[in-house]
């Protein structure tokens, strides 16, 4: 008896309406803003409006990184299998801390609107 896959194909198109970037332009742009995070991320605030905007933008940066990952994974089929392990190995060991610091911000900017 044979098994029947849902299968999908995935749009072509963002929901925007821009073309989807493929798997080494994701890559990229994921280590452009890994660099950017890292850059950025002492930097010091005293008010409660710079203090959400410090946590709002390590949110989207890292939600972005995320996303772009993510992409990276599912174009994986458009290059090669070493050269993909090669540039996103990086990538993928920042996922987890990536999650975690996503979650940290948001809890973070919670916080902070409830004061």
């Amino acid at each position: 008896m044979k098994k029947k896959f849902i299968s999908f194909e995935l749009p072509k198109k963002s929901l925007f309406g821009f073309k989807v970037l493929n798997s080494t332009k994701s890559t990229f742009f994921a280590y452009f803003f890994l660099i950017l995070y890292l850059i950025s991320f002492n930097f010091h605030s005293q008010t409660k409006i710079e203090l959400i905007a410090k946590f709002l933008y390590i949110f989207i940066c890292n939600l972005s990184f995320l996303i772009l990952i993510i992409n990276s994974y599912t174009k994986r089929f458009e290059i090669k299998k070493y050269i993909f392990y090669t540039l996103n190995f990086p990538l993928i060991i920042f996922i987890p801390l990536s999650n975690y610091i996503v979650i940290k911000s948001l809890i973070s900017i919670i916080y902070i609107l409830s004061i």
